[in-house]
């Protein structure tokens, strides 16, 4: 019994770790484009590079 609610927990785990790392590349592949999304204000904001 619990070998198998291991085995789910683990899954359920690697999936949200997947889901995780997908976000935090999406976030920084956010960040290094021209535009930006500022999740706390919910607009774009465009950022110069000098």
């Amino acid at each position: 019994e619990l070998r198998s609610l291991w085995r789910i927990l683990e899954t359920v785990s690697m999936r949200e770790l997947k889901t995780l790392t997908q976000f935090k590349l999406r976030q920084m592949a956010a960040r290094n484009s021209n535009q930006t999304c500022d999740p706390k204000s919910g607009r774009h904001k465009s950022i110069v590079k000098g």
